[in-house]
Order: structure tokens, then sequence, then C-alpha cells
């Protein structure tokens, strides 16, 4: 019996490191993608979930409706810019701002295929989430640049579009 309980704990625990390796590798990722991905029981994904955010090794935050998990060592800040990046569209509108400092609106909504109405929605919450400034001749900036280009290249396999397709966590 006691055998039995030991290697129940072991699988327990081994699960909890495997969900702490996937919210690492792929910071901002949802619950059911998670539990997809690991093929694990909605039961037993919330408990673990539970108890690595008890144990200060996760943080949740909800996100316009939506529950993403993140590593604790990522700040508010980061979450963020994160957050914003797991949208197709939002990470569009970024990537102009590779080759160009400065873009109007006007500019934006001819690069961008979406209405004016829907790029300005993400636009306030670029602004809203310190990504983007907007300046006094109205034209749109990066607030860090650099920092963005690092969390781009620190999780870019984890923010391709299409079917979730994360790293593979062994």
């Amino acid at each position: 019996m006691i055998r039995n309980q030991e290697r129940y704990d072991q699988l327990y625990d081994e699960m909890e490191i495997q969900i702490n390796e996937f919210v690492e590798k792929c910071p901002g990722i949802r619950y059911n993608d998670l539990r997809r991905m690991l093929s694990m029981a909605n039961g037993t994904m919330s408990r673990k979930l539970s108890n690595l955010e008890q144990k200060g090794k996760i943080r949740k935050v909800k996100d316009g409706g939506k529950t993403r998990y993140y590593p604790i060592e990522i700040n508010f800040p980061e979450i963020m810019m994160i957050s914003a990046l797991r949208q197709k569209t939002t990470r569009d509108i970024l990537e102009k701002f590779s080759s160009n400092n400065s873009i109007s609106f006007q500019k934006l909504v001819s690069l961008i295929d979406k209405s004016p109405s829907t790029l300005s929605a993400h636009l306030k919450r670029l602004q809203e989430s310190g990504i983007l400034k907007k300046s006094s001749s109205h034209n749109f900036t990066l607030a860090s640049k650099e920092k963005l280009e690092k969390l781009l290249h620190s999780y870019k396999n984890s923010f391709i579009d299409g079917k979730l397709q994360y790293p593979q966590v062994v």
C-alpha cells in the first residue's frame, strides 16, 4: 500500500514539473491549451495549477476573459507585452515597428488589413499596456523596442499562429 502511495505521489509531482516546464517555455499559455497539450483531465489540471500557484512557481492572470499562466519570474509589464503578442493582429501591428520608429494611424490602416475601428481598439490596448506611446503629432512609437525584441526572441516558438504548436517539453 505504501509503495502505491509513493508511486502516486511521484507521478503527481512529475505532472506538476511538466506543467511548470510548459508554462516556462510558453508564458501566457491558456488553461485549455495547456490541458490539451499535456492530455490531462480537467480536475487534475485544475488542482496541479492551484498547487503551483500556492507554491509560488506560476502566476494566473485574467486577461479580457481569458486566463493565462506565467512563470512567477515574469514581471507585470512583460506579462502585458506577452499577452498582447499572443494576438495575431496585435503582433502584426507591432511587427510594423521593426522597420519604422514612428507610424501614423493612417499609415497603420494602410499596412494592416483590418478596419480602422478594429485597429483603433488594438492600438488603445497597446497604449494602455504601455507598449505603444502616442506622440503629440498623433504618431505611435514603441515604448521599449529592446524589451519587445527580447521577448519576441525569447518566446518566438510559442507565438506560432494557427493550430497551437508549443515547443516539446521532455
